[in-house]
C-alpha cells in the first residue's frame, strides 16, 4: 500500500505579520502537546484525505478511513473554535434533536460559556488526547 521510505521535510518560516506570529507563538509555547503534533494534527486533518484521494497506493477503505478521522478531528476543532470565541453554533452545524429544541423551547445555548468548558480545561482535555491524536500513529 505505502511506499516504506523515510522522508526528510524541512520547512523554515518566519512571520511576517502578526496574525502569524501570534499563530506560531501560540504553538511554539504550548504545553498542551508537542509543537510537531500540533502541526502534523492539523496538516493531517486539513491535507491528507486530499493526498490519499489522488494517490494510487492508497486503497478505497484507507481512504475513507482517513477521510472520517480527518473529519471528526475538524468537526472537534470546529467545536473548541466556537466555544472558545463564545459563539452560537451555525443552524447547519446541530443536530437534528438540537434544531427540534430551539422550534419547540426557544434559542439553544449550544456554546455559552457556562455550558463549555474554560480554554484551561478545553487545552486540559486537547493534552488528554480529545483530539485522538494517535489515529494516525499506523500510518
Amino acid at each position: 500500500m505505502f511506499k516504506k521510505t523515510r522522508s526528510n521535510f524541512r520547512w523554515r518560516y518566519q512571520p511576517r505579520n502578526e496574525i502569524d506570529i501570534l499563530m506560531l507563538d501560540y504553538i511554539s509555547t504550548s504545553d498542551v502537546m508537542s509543537t510537531t503534533t500540533m502541526i502534523l494534527l492539523a496538516l493531517r486533518a486539513f491535507w491528507l484525505p486530499l493526498a490519499a484521494a489522488q494517490s494510487p497506493d492508497v486503497d478505497e477503505a484507507t481512504r475513507e478511513r482517513i477521510a472520517m478521522e480527518a473529519c471528526s478531528s475538524l468537526l472537534i476543532q470546529l467545536n473548541q473554535i466556537y466555544a472558545v470565541v463564545g459563539l452560537e453554533l451555525p443552524n447547519y452545524m446541530l443536530l437534528s434533536h438540537q434544531k427540534e429544541f430551539i422550534q419547540a423551547n426557544g434559542q439553544l445555548k449550544t456554546n455559552s460559556t457556562q455550558n463549555y468548558p474554560s480554554v484551561e480545561e478545553q487545552k486540559e482535555q486537547i493534552g488528554q488526547f480529545n483530539y485522538d491524536t494517535d489515529s494516525f500513529s499506523s500510518w
